[in-house]
């Protein structure tokens, strides 16, 4: 505990998921733009789409995206089915199509 009683470290770690937001924020901007989709297609398309379950496994494992945030930012629903999604589909051979797309974008962020 510091001197000011830990009002230290709550600081930082509540700035922490505004800092990360973002960034990852910014890195999602890139990659939708690097797939051809807008912002706006996250809401018209269906929660399951492949491209946004496929942004979804990129985006947690090259920034360790929380589920939540994914669940809000791609209009996927509740986190636990992006849990899910992200668990099960990483083989699925359209997803892999898409991460690999996001992969060769991902050398540049």
């Amino acid at each position: 505990m510091d001197e000011a009683g830990g009002t230290r470290t709550k600081a930082v770690e509540s700035e922490a998921p505004e800092i990360g937001s973002y960034e990852w924020q910014r890195h999602l901007s890139g990659l939708l733009q690097s797939i051809g989709k807008v912002p706006e297609d996250t809401q018209s398309d269906r929660k399951g789409a492949t491209w946004k379950v496929a942004l979804a496994i990129y985006l947690r494992k090259r920034h360790l995206v929380p589920h939540l945030w994914l669940a809000d930012n791609l209009k996927m629903g509740k986190p636990s089915p992006v849990q899910s999604w992200v668990s099960i589909k990483q083989k699925d051979e359209e997803v892999v199509k898409w991460v690999e797309k996001l992969k060769n974008h991902g050398k540049l962020d």
